[in-house]
């Protein structure tokens, strides 16, 4: 009974309570002639670039079937990046680099990480100079039926067949990274005839010079991103 009288007072006090609230009017929507929908929805499109993939690295298994197939062989087989112990030990083994970049061993790894780290880059300079030096010492090494592959299409030992020279570099850019370079395309050749140029300008024999070359050419090809990232 006492909160029926403290009720009544209230509405004594504040005499609002009894009082019904104004009906809300609604705000109608401007009247729209040219039939164009006011809140963007018909949007001409905007020409932004397209949503890229993040970039991604070669994996341990795409460079070990990599090498070989592009390396060709020597005497002691498939030429791939060889570690100076244990007899010469396959770098992308178990015992070699494998684990280090990360190689699913299904026990403890299941993923490999598909970043250019740091670490990754170094391993790559690396291989690349093993690499290319093992191809470039059998194409200038003794007698073998193994085909060479640096020099392919020209006279390793000849450094003025200017023609020839280009034509072997335009075969290692397709060969290497898959990328053509057409004869006329001069603009896309310079930095490769740059760097061959700049490679045998030294004193010493010929056969040397040219060797220091192409083993520089293909060293920068190896190294370079678009043999490693997609």
């Amino acid at each position: 009974m006492k909160s029926a009288w403290l009720i009544v007072a209230a509405c004594v006090v504040f005499p609002g309570c009894t009082k019904q609230d104004p009906a809300v009017e609604t705000v109608g929507v401007a009247s729209n002639p040219d039939g164009v929908e006011p809140h963007g929805l018909d949007h001409p499109g905007l020409d932004t670039p397209p949503r890229s993939r993040r970039v991604k690295r070669l994996t341990v298994q795409q460079l070990r079937n990599t090498l070989p197939a592009l390396a060709g062989s020597d005497a002691l087989g498939p030429i791939t990046w060889r570690l100076p112990f244990f007899g010469g030990v396959d770098a992308f083994s178990e015992k070699g680099i494998g684990s280090v970049l990360g190689e699913p061993n299904y026990t403890s790894r299941v993923e490999e990480p598909r970043d250019v780290s740091p670490l990754y880059l170094k391993f790559v300079d690396d291989m690349s100079r093993d690499v290319c030096r093992t191809m470039a010492l059998h194409d200038y090494g003794p007698g073998d039926e193994n085909p060479v592959v640096l020099t392919r299409f020209v006279d390793k030992d000849d450094l003025s067949d200017s023609g020839a020279i280009d034509t072997n570099l335009r075969y290692l850019s397709l060969h290497l990274l898959g990328e053509y370079i057409a004869p006329d395309d001069e603009e896309t050749l310079l930095p490769l005839r740059t760097l061959f140029n700049q490679a045998v300008d030294f004193e010493d024999e010929e056969h040397k010079r040219a060797r220091e070359g192409w083993y520089t050419v293909c060293v920068a090809l190896v190294a370079s991103p678009s043999f490693h990232l997609y």
